[in-house]
């Protein structure tokens, strides 16, 4: 079996003279922006060593491992993004937080170890500074690695609002009572076995219409189907020696359906 390869450190170097950027947002939000910069950098050396994934569970660990509110972390996060503390493309583009900073204290960390595993586009450093490490590193893919975990939490997210929608959607079905009613105020004389079956079709399809659309506002769609409906004398609503019903173009720019 492969010797698994460490990646965090122990400890990290820190400096007595704060850059002026830290400064400010210390002045902005007193003790408590000194010790979540801290204690981030903390997290971030410990685990991952040069940066940290900063989607919603890890925001809200972090929030609960240093008992700071989540609503404060991210406001000196953004702030601390504003003052180029981390790097604000790469957050941006990858929504994680590392630095310039950052990346040179790991890489002097880690420059006596033999092998390193490094995501070559969370690096910031430049290739000069790369090439002169002692380390041999073997660089990975960000499709391959934790990219592809905040491809698949975005794909979720997305899943899951749509089937929100849908269940809003779908909570705005009517009963058959007020299908009824309210298509018999339109047409008084309107086949109710034929109108039971055309709303337990819709039903059963998830509220859409025969070409598989949505009914989006089924009061406009009765009416848009009421003149193609029998009446209780069997006979369809609209003079033709043709017994064969009707296409009919949909008000709300539906294409053509059927009428059954």
């Amino acid at each position: 079996m492969a010797r698994k390869i460490k990646i965090g450190l122990d400890y990290f170097s820190h400096s007595c003279n704060l850059d002026d950027e830290l400064e400010y947002i210390i002045a902005l939000h007193k003790e408590v922006g000194y010790y979540v910069y801290f204690r981030l950098l903390e997290r971030i050396y410990k685990n991952l060593g040069y940066y940290i994934n900063w989607d919603k569970k890890n925001v809200a660990l972090f929030s609960n491992s240093i008992n700071v509110d989540i609503n404060k972390i991210n406001e000196i996060i953004n702030d601390c993004l504003s003052e180029h503390l981390f790097n604000k493309f790469i957050h941006k583009k990858f929504n994680i937080i590392t630095s310039k900073g950052i990346q040179e204290r790991y890489f002097e960390a880690i420059d006596r170890r033999k092998e390193a595993e490094i995501i070559k586009e969370y690096i910031v450093l430049k290739n000069e500074y790369i090439n002169k490490l002692n380390v041999n590193i073997n660089w990975l893919n960000v499709d391959k690695s934790t990219q592809s975990k905040v491809d698949k939490s975005k794909e979720k997210e997305s899943k899951d609002i749509n089937k929100d929608k849908e269940k809003i959607r779908l909570s705005k079905i009517p009963n058959f009572e007020e299908f009824k009613n309210f298509t018999l105020e339109q047409e008084p004389k309107i086949d109710l076995k034929e109108l039971k079956q055309k709303y337990e079709s819709w039903k059963i399809n998830n509220w859409k219409d025969g070409n598989d659309k949505d009914i989006k506002n089924w009061k406009s769609k009765v009416l848009s189907n009421l003149k193609f409906w029998s009446l209780t004398t069997g006979k369809n609503n609209y003079s033709s020696g043709n017994s064969a019903k009707k296409p009919y173009r949909n008000s709300d720019t539906e294409t053509y359906t059927d009428t059954i």
